[in-house]
């Protein structure tokens, strides 16, 4: 079994816990959301959003954010280049104060996205 825990802070204190699941299949050369705090996938209590993609060698995305947001970009398998750095597998990018951020796949590989507010 292999096992990424990510906790992400809610945005309201003293919230019931819930638990939640749903099998979703990643889409080819895109970012399909696996949770967010709106209408996207499982429902999270922040204002934040989980997206898993597989993505071909030689394509590339341009990921725009929600303006305050930061993005933490963690390889699952593959090689990627976000912006100008490189990332292989198990690596991981925390990104803040831009707008979008490209991410080319110079491997198949497979990425997941978080995206959430910065505090200030």
């Amino acid at each position: 079994m292999k096992l990424l825990q990510i906790w992400i802070e809610t945005k309201e204190e003293d919230i019931k816990p819930r638990y939640d699941q749903a099998k979703i299949l990643p889409a080819k050369n895109k970012f399909v959301v696996l949770a967010s705090g709106g209408k996207e996938g499982l429902h999270i209590n922040q204002d934040a959003k989980l997206s898993l993609g597989n993505f071909e060698s030689g394509k590339s995305i341009d990921c725009k954010m929600k303006k305050g947001n930061g993005l933490f970009v963690f390889m699952i398998k593959g090689k990627t280049q976000v912006d100008q750095d490189v990332l292989g597998k198990r690596d991981s990018i925390g990104i803040s104060g831009v707008d979008s951020v490209e991410i080319k796949a110079i491997q198949d590989s497979k990425i997941l996205l978080i995206e959430v507010p910065m505090k200030e």
